[in-house]
């Protein structure tokens, strides 16, 4: 009988983080980043790697999501990271993103000539 409850617990953990997940990368996409987007994702003390920034900490994480984001583009990479149970349900402690392809313009090439 523990082994069953055992089984459904991590059962339950795995459909969570996966709707943490999904959540996440369709919240990107709906443009609403502000300071209570990143405490429903984030821990206090996460740490954030993509090609543009690394940052840790929620203090000033929306607003610099919002700036790397920047206009419209497609995405897809390699995303990393580690999740831990915080009162409030699953949070990212952690983040590395590395894209492999995109379409569109992406920020890092903002400024860029065509």
């Amino acid at each position: 009988m523990a082994l069953a409850t055992t089984q459904l617990e991590t059962f339950v953990d795995r459909v969570r983080i996966t709707e943490l997940i999904d959540r996440y990368m369709l919240s990107l996409d709906e443009a609403v980043i502000d300071e209570e987007w990143a405490a429903a994702f984030h821990t206090e003390d996460v740490s954030v790697s993509t090609p543009l920034d690394k940052s840790t900490g929620l203090v000033g994480f929306a607003e610099a999501t919002r700036e790397e984001l920047g206009g419209h583009f497609d995405v897809g990479g390699i995303f990393q990271g580690e999740v831990v149970r915080s009162g409030e349900g699953w949070r990212f402690r952690r983040l590395d993103v590395r894209p492999v392809w995109f379409s569109g313009r992406p920020p890092i090439f903002e400024g860029s000539a065509s």
